[in-house]
């Protein structure tokens, strides 16, 4: 959903409800196995208390960005950061491009701090400063 709706946090809160009563239907009427039913429910129920939370995550850093101007940028990186470490204020984002080199502390608010979690993916605009590197762009999160 995530990647192909941007809709409200509440929305996200429905779709989680839907999405469990969709695959135990599946299941009733024998579009699944039992096997194919136990996957599908264990990944349902575990993210859909984790879509609103990503929904209201997304939010955040597009307003955080949209409120902090970056300054001076001298190389930027894009694409999708796997979140590897927090704390208050400060995130350190792995993955892009399959480097194997962090980046961070990337500083954030520490409400964006405080939501998000480690293995997180976002889909950022990332810009190296003389004070190290901000985001300056944002697209989804996604809680895995």
């Amino acid at each position: 959903m995530i990647r192909k709706v941007a809709d409200s946090k509440d929305f996200m809160k429905t779709v989680g409800r839907v999405m469990r009563k969709f695959v135990k239907w599946t299941k009733e009427k024998g579009y699944m196995d039992e096997e194919e039913y136990g996957i599908s429910a264990e990944v349902v129920d575990e993210l859909k208390d984790e879509l609103p939370v990503v929904t209201e995550l997304s939010d955040l850093i597009y307003n955080y960005i949209g409120n902090h101007p970056p300054g001076d940028v001298t190389e930027t990186r894009d694409g999708y950061f796997t979140v590897t470490k927090i704390k208050p204020g400060k995130l350190w984002l792995g993955g892009y491009m399959g480097s194997g080199e962090d980046i961070g502390p990337v500083t954030v608010s520490d409400e964006i701090s405080s939501i998000c979690k480690v293995g997180w993916t976002i889909c950022l605009e990332m810009g190296r400063t003389s004070t190290g590197w901000v985001m300056l762009g944002s697209g989804n999160v996604y809680p895995r």
